[in-house]
Order: structure tokens, then C-alpha cells, then sequence
């Protein structure tokens, strides 16, 4: 297996930091408590996270620096009767789509407004 991640990591390079982890992660305890192990896309976006800390403003990382983003996820999550008797990568399929694919879709759908607006009252795009 690592010799496969290690052929995808060199003769892809687009997938270092967008489908596999690049970096390293933030804090990821709560995803590896409840699940027992941390699924890959959440520790990409985890890594991906760590390198735009430089972006933010200091009071901010003072006050959120250190949080756990994914305990909030958990807290939303009926974990015990939706996630405890599937297989790994189907609890990493679950959380996938109630998660990135929500989010998509609520960023398609204002993308599809703002069209729809610009068009029927020649708002500016």
C-alpha cells in the first residue's frame, strides 16, 4: 500500500494537498476517538487548514487558533446509529457527503441565484 501512495504522490502530483494529505494536519483527536481512525479526506482538508493559518489575523488564532473543526461535525452527527455499524470506508463515504457535498451544492445553488439575478435585472456578475 505505501509503495502505491508513494507511485501516486510522484507521478501525480496534483493529488499531494487535494486528495491526499500534504503537510501536516491540525488537531485531529476527536475524529480518531469517535471513529477510531481518521479518514484521509478529512485529514487532507485538516493539513490544507494548517497551511492558511498564516493567512489569518492574530486575535483570531488567539481566540479559534487550536479548535477542533471536526468536533462540531461530530456533535451534529447521530454517530452511534449512523456511522457505528458501517465499514470504514463507508463512514468515510457518510461524513464525505453530509459534509463537502452539502456544501457544494449550497455554493451551487447561490452561484445558480446570482445568474439567475444577473439575468432577469441586469445586475452586474
Amino acid at each position: 500500500m505505501k509503495r502505491l501512495l508513494d507511485d501516486l504522490t510522484r507521478l501525480n502530483p496534483v493529488s499531494r494537498g487535494l486528495l491526499l494529505p500534504d503537510g501536516e494536519a491540525g488537531p485531529l483527536d476527536t475524529v480518531k476517538r469517535v471513529l477510531g481512525f481518521i479518514p484521509s479526506w478529512i485529514e487532507t482538508f485538516s493539513a490544507r487548514t494548517e497551511k492558511m493559518r498564516a493567512l489569518l489575523a492574530g486575535d483570531f488564532l488567539e481566540k479559534f487558533g487550536r479548535c477542533e473543526g471536526f468536533r462540531t461535525l461530530f456533535s451534529e452527527i447521530d454517530v452511534r446509529s449512523r456511522l457505528s455499524e458501517r465499514e470504514p470506508l463507508n463512514q468515510s463515504l457518510y461524513l464525505w457527503a453530509k459534509t463537502v457535498r452539502v456544501a457544494n451544492d449550497q455554493i451551487l445553488m447561490l452561484i445558480t441565484s446570482a445568474c439567475v439575478l444577473n439575468e432577469r435585472y441586469g445586475l452586474a456578475a
